[in-house]
């Protein structure tokens, strides 16, 4: 099927006469109705079937009514077909957009560290005084604790629980983990997280679980210590579902 390239009718001139680049992305803005600011939002991939949401590695993806038509309703979920090339393309336009925010912390720290240079410089500006100075380094000072905020959200976001307690202390910075942070994904149910260690000979599921329990002796819910002693017990079993849109309809594998 390949990727599709969304055309909007009214903009589709200027858009092929400005939109010369195809490997460089289009920043998108939303102007609120009756607004004269524009906001920026995210980026949009040349194809037009997906915009990145600036800071994050989400994102929308086009949706024509054939496919809305082609749905599947299952346990109270909706299962929209999506060609599996433009699937591809939009989830890897999604993480490259997202790489350098991965970095925002170092980034953040290095223009504070530049900002706070130039702004201790005297010799730029001879003519101001020391409370100028002052004025300016608490103004200066209230931007960077901003910023640091906004940064540190975006780590906590992206790596997940297991990270949150790294920032508050519960788990040290410094402790060797034995599983990839970086790949650790989010749980709603259970546990707090869990990560796919892949390895040529074996690769490993890691179930992942931060509490604090410096007031008591055990933290785990029921249903946690549950898990945990299948797991001893190696009655915890792993499944891998394939779920294909084919011209007979749905079709799923179970390994």
């Amino acid at each position: 099927m390949g990727i599709r390239r969304v055309k909007f009718p009214r903009s589709q001139g200027g858009l092929r006469t400005d939109w010369k680049d195809k490997s460089k992305p289009a920043r998108v803005k939303i102007t609120p109705s009756g607004s004269q600011k524009h906001h920026l939002i995210g980026d949009m991939a040349f194809s037009r079937t997906v915009i990145s949401i600036e800071g994050t590695n989400s994102g929308f993806l086009f949706v024509e009514s054939d496919q809305f038509e082609r749905a599947q309703h299952q346990n109270g979920e909706t299962w929209i077909p999506f060609d599996t090339e433009e699937f591809n393309h939009a989830s890897e336009f999604l993480e490259v957009q997202f790489l350098p925010h991965r970095s925002g912390v170092l980034q953040g720290i290095s223009a504070a560290s530049k900002k706070v240079k130039s702004r201790l410089d005297f010799r730029k500006n001879p003519g101001s005084t020391v409370d100028d100075r002052v004025a300016e380094l608490e103004k200066l000072v209230k931007t960077l604790e901003a910023e640091n905020d906004a940064l540190e959200r975006k780590l906590a976001a992206e790596r997940g629980l297991v990270a949150d307690a790294i920032a508050t202390g519960m788990i040290p910075s410094d402790l060797d983990l034995p599983f990839p942070l970086k790949h650790v994904v989010r749980l709603h149910n259970v546990f707090d997280g869990f990560c796919l260690e892949y390895k040529s000979d074996r690769s490993t599921l890691h179930l992942i679980e931060g509490n604090d329990t410096s007031s008591s002796k055990d933290a785990f819910t029921w249903t946690q210590r549950k898990v945990i002693k299948q797991i001893k017990e190696r009655k915890l079993f792993v499944k891998f579902h394939s779920i294909c849109w084919t011209p007979e309809g749905w079709k799923i594998e179970t390994i």
